[in-house]
């Protein structure tokens, strides 16, 4: 079984029980006894995967990265940084 947070992301995929956000709570069963994790909330990522120790899919790396993009540029700078423009990442000191 497979769970969805977005039910507009899994619309027609077959075997996936959508569970709102905010209820995931009252649904923890469902939750331990589910294969994958469809798109959950940037606030629920940590106490599915750390807590739960369950498979997401966005993955793990994609809502730690995805959500900082100084964290993003600099993984950018260090692994790909031929293929990235010159970026400058400053203090805002307003």
């Amino acid at each position: 079984m497979w769970i969805s947070f977005n039910p507009f992301r899994t619309t027609g995929i077959k075997n996936v029980t959508y569970i709102k956000p905010e209820r995931k709570f009252e649904h923890k069963e469902e939750i331990r006894a589910s294969e994958w994790l469809l798109y959950p909330e940037y606030r629920q990522v940590n106490s599915l995967v750390y807590g739960f120790k369950k498979q997401i899919f966005l993955s793990i790396d994609t809502y730690h990265l995805g959500h900082n993009k100084i964290q993003m540029t600099r993984v950018l700078q260090m692994t790909f940084n031929e293929h990235i423009p010159y970026t400058i990442i400053a203090g805002n000191l307003k």
